[in-house]
């Protein structure tokens, strides 16, 4: 299901498909990390601060777009379009997945 969000929203709003790819690769990452590891909730634990400032931020950053959508059906116009708006979510998104990989790290450097 996140996946396919995802790549919904990549063709929706014209998001630069590497930023979404790489959302995508550290999901496959931490189910890889799962599988191989039999003490894997000992090291999600350890990464729980940045597990969850990286669903926090992804979260926000999809919040953007049903509030603009909101806008655009509820006033017929989109007034929210313009630099400040694609920067509070290039903002986001990079932020996601700086401290998602930073997360994923935490899980690898765990024995």
């Amino acid at each position: 299901m996140h996946l396919a969000l995802l790549l919904a929203f990549m063709t929706r709003y014209g998001i630069n498909p590497v930023l979404v790819w790489l959302i995508i690769f550290r999901e496959m990452g931490v189910y890889a990390i799962r599988i191989s590891r039999t003490d894997w909730l000992g090291g999600a634990m350890s990464a729980r601060i940045a597990t969850l400032i990286h669903v926090s931020f992804f979260r926000l950053w999809l919040g953007l777009f049903l509030v603009r959508d909101g806008f655009r059906v509820a006033a017929g116009t989109d007034t929210l379009s313009g630099t400040s708006f694609d920067v509070a979510q290039l903002t986001l998104l990079a932020s996601t997945i700086v401290v998602s990989y930073y997360g994923l790290l935490l899980n690898l450097r765990r024995p």
